[in-house]
């Protein structure tokens, strides 16, 4: 195909090219021309509709995180109801057992609280 001077060639280009690009765009002096004239625009009417725009971009952020809190805490009460509904449920149900105790038809070994004389 091309011989060994070729691939050399190919070769010393791969290896250069990345190099010489770093080394040229590391230099400062390299940007000093571009950059003499250059300064941050100062626009006060941008400014104020920037901060305008962030500060109605977080009132939106905090009334969904407000929301989101709300909603959360919704869910919290309505389980935290359901399991004690389930607890009561459970409870009432075996409350037979408890009114044997407590009157002192069922057996119960000696030292529970309700089997005090």
């Amino acid at each position: 195909m091309g011989g060994w001077r070729m691939e050399t060639f190919r070769m010393l280009i791969y290896v250069t090219f990345p190099v010489g690009s770093f080394w040229l765009y590391n230099q400062p002096q390299f940007y000093n021309k571009f950059m003499d004239n250059w300064t941050i625009p100062n626009d006060k009417k941008n400014n104020e509709l920037m901060k305008k725009y962030i500060e109605d971009m977080n009132a939106v952020k905090r009334k969904k995180e407000y929301e989101d809190f709300l909603r959360d805490q919704v869910f919290t009460y309505f389980n935290y109801l359901s399991i004690f509904s389930n607890i009561l449920k459970e409870f009432l149900q075996n409350s037979f057992f408890l009114n044997e105790t407590l009157l002192g038809i069922g057996k119960v070994s000696k030292g529970w609280f309700w089997n005090l004389p």
